[in-house]
């Protein structure tokens, strides 16, 4: 499991606002990964794929991927077969619930092992790795592609394909990257290189006259087809695009996963909805659908009121640290922590009590982490570097 108890129970409590409703038919389960094919919505849950062939039609079972139950992370359909990303060492590959799963070859290099995002391009399909960069499917077996890990851009946020040019958020460098029809390679473009932070871009989409990508950093726009890019705020951590009812919908998980709306097509945003963390986001059968920690959810209709929450405010120091990080903050209380790596991956998990908390981080190596501090229903997360 890649979440802690003590976040699932607390996060759970917050599953849904009335505007959310959790498609009964699925197990209540994390559902990393959702795709919508033809008349069809699939879900990657835990080692299987679900199936709902059209619009209220009983969800089909397929057969468990063989090996260890990891998470589905990604879905793709793709010349008349499904292919599931895992946690495990191959993507596989089957024909029709019934068939057996069929590991596809090729993968391989340092972390490939998490396959978490696929996309077709000029006929081919193509999988981001984390910690490999990205691979192309040749029709038999998966060929590197590119040279993401010479750039240290190794671990693979996102995949998309817009018009004619696919898009990749890799790395966390602050860049993001194209490959055109033809190209055997990927061209960075810098769109928020910060020295000392790291900026990873998780999604980008089209809107009109533009587009937008989101991140740890929040949002940004390009006007020239991704030539340049400027910052626009919005919501900033793991965030993932959509168009509903004609609106650019954001989902920004952290602590906890808020919703929010554009109606001025990415240049200012506002939070309609609150739910735990949510990894697949889909619209199909005119409901905007969120695969969360329990199970599959669906939104009907689009809701115009805006949640109030109240916040957690607190301080890191020393940022950048070394042996310990201190959390300070005016409430006296007991606290829960969650330190987590680049990839989302809990490394370190305690309490704090008092305003001026020590947390111990001998155990971490140098790099970048974000901690989540949970107090009495309300969070916060603060990124910061250890040296």
């Amino acid at each position: 499991m890649r979440y802690p108890t003590l976040l699932l129970s607390s996060l759970i409590a917050l599953a849904a606002t009335a505007q959310w409703t959790r498609d009964e038919g699925l197990p209540d389960t994390e559902m990393p990964s959702l795709l919508v094919h033809g008349e069809g919505l699939f879900a990657g849950g835990v080692g299987t794929a679900y199936h709902r062939p059209q619009s209220n039609a009983p969800w089909a079972t397929w057969q468990t991927i063989p090996g260890e139950p990891y998470y589905v992370d990604a879905l793709a359909h793709h010349d008349g077969q499904l292919y599931a990303g895992t946690g495990g060492n191959y993507v596989h590959r089957a024909t029709d619930s019934t068939t057996p799963w069929q590991a596809t070859p090729g993968i391989s290099g340092m972390g490939s092992h998490q396959i978490n995002s696929f996309a077709e391009f000029d006929g081919a399909l193509y999988c981001g790795t984390v910690g490999a960069g990205t691979f192309r499917h040749n029709g038999t077996q998966w060929v590197p592609f590119g040279n993401l890990v010479q750039s240290l851009a190794g671990n693979v946020f996102f995949l998309r394909t817009i018009g004619d040019t696919l898009w990749c958020g890799a790395g966390g460098n602050g860049y993001l990257f194209y490959t055109t029809s033809g190209a055997d390679d990927w061209t960075p473009v810098p769109v928020d290189v910060v020295t000392g932070l790291s900026i990873e871009f998780t999604d980008l989409i089209a809107v009109p006259g533009a587009l937008v990508a989101g991140g740890t950093m929040g949002t940004y726009r390009s006007t020239d087809q991704g030539a340049s890019w400027t910052w626009t705020a919005g919501p900033a951590a793991i965030v993932k695009l959509t168009w509903w009812n004609n609106t650019l919908i954001a989902s920004r998980t952290g602590a906890d996963t808020r919703w929010f709306r554009s109606d001025t097509d990415g240049l200012a945003w506002t939070e309609f909805s609150h739910t735990a963390l949510s990894f697949g986001l889909a619209v199909y059968d005119g409901k905007l659908w969120s695969g969360q920690l329990d199970g599959l959810w669906y939104m009907e209709s689009l809701p115009t009121a805006v949640p109030e929450h109240a916040a957690l405010e607190f301080e890191l120091s020393p940022n950048p640290a070394t042996d310990h990080l201190t959390i300070r903050s005016a409430d006296p209380g007991t606290a829960q922590y969650i330190i987590r790596d680049r990839q989302g991956r809990t490394t370190q998990t305690g309490q704090i009590t008092g305003p001026d908390g020590s947390i111990p981080l001998e155990f971490l190596a140098p790099g970048a982490y974000q901690v989540q501090v949970i107090r009495e229903g309300r969070s916060a997360v603060r990124r910061f570097v250890v040296q």
